[in-house]
């Protein structure tokens, strides 16, 4: 319960995201020719600011605006050093359900917070399709052994990708 409470606190409310969205999106150069992210150096800019809030608003602004390219954001920034950029990053990567990210969220599984790591579990449980149990996620050991399932997983995904292309 705390997890979920935790990472729900790093979640930025429906209005304060479209109104950052519209801000951004008037400050941007719309040019046609740019690459897709190129048109909004103001939030790529604030992936960098000092304040964790801004972090996130910026990253969940990003994800909706870029699409495609959100899961590379993402991916950089289940690194960030503050927990609840990090829990931010997780559920955004829930929201695009891009299984892509997966690798990293298996990574992630791995992170000194725990509220990071429960938010990895309910992403990964939507992105595979399989169901997490919490124990798994906070016991050393029994993480250790999905975390190998994991990427069993992953490899078989990947390399179906591959040849379907």
């Amino acid at each position: 319960m705390t997890t979920k409470r935790h990472a729900n606190a790093a979640r930025l409310t429906e209005g304060s995201l479209n109104a950052a969205a519209a801000w951004l999106s008037s400050q941007a150069d719309e040019s046609a020719t740019s690459p897709p992210l190129a048109s909004h150096d103001a939030s790529l800019k604030a992936l960098s600011d000092p304040a964790p809030g801004r972090r996130i608003l910026a990253l969940e602004v990003l994800c909706r605006l870029s699409g495609e390219h959100a899961a590379e954001l993402l991916m950089g920034m289940l690194g960030d050093p503050d927990a609840s950029v990090r829990c931010a990053a997780v559920h955004a990567a829930q929201g695009i359900g891009a299984r892509r990210v997966a690798s990293c969220l298996i990574v992630a599984l791995e992170d000194p917070d725990p509220s990071v790591r429960g938010a990895c579990r309910y992403a990964l449980e939507s992105i595979t399709g399989r169901r997490i149990a919490q124990a798994d996620v906070h016991d050393p050991e029994r993480r250790n052994h999905l975390i190998a399932e994991l990427r069993t997983w992953w490899k078989r995904e990947r390399l179906a990708e591959l040849l379907e292309t």
